[in-house]
């Protein structure tokens, strides 16, 4: 009796062991799969700026490679980074790019508006309209 039960508990001990390991190898494969994690902060996609110098700050998560614009930046240990960026007048796009250890590759875009007036649009158009009631 002693003896069954003596075997009952060490195939109780090596199947727990068993799922705990396989469970663990999941839980780290899935990270790995899932592939890199951007996550932009700011500025938001959309966003009009009156200096052509623009600072983009955000989290990246199971990253080995980042690109934006094509040039390598890098984040720190916690996955968090900040790159400036120098902008044209008028429309933007800023591309990007993540690529983990086994070549999974993730991108975002940036979509920016440089406007240097420092009248707003509306107020062009009341001028335009005042213009023509003159006539």
């Amino acid at each position: 009796m002693r003896d069954r039960i003596r075997t009952n508990i060490k195939i109780s001990v090596i199947g727990l062991i068993t799922l705990a390991i396989f469970s663990y190898a999941y839980f780290e494969t899935i990270e790995v799969l899932r592939g890199p994690i951007i996550e932009i902060k700011s500025p938001e996609s959309g966003y009009t700026a009156t200096n052509k110098v623009v600072e983009i700050s955000g989290n990246v998560k199971n990253v080995s490679y980042m690109y934006l614009n094509g040039k390598p930046i890098f984040a720190d240990t916690s996955g968090k980074f900040k790159e400036k960026v120098i902008l044209n007048d008028g429309y933007n796009s800023v591309f990007i790019e993540a690529k983990d250890r086994i070549g999974n590759k993730k991108s975002e875009i940036l979509e920016l508006i440089v406007n240097n007036n420092k009248a707003s649009i509306g107020d062009g158009l009341a001028r335009d309209e005042d213009a023509l009631k003159s006539i």
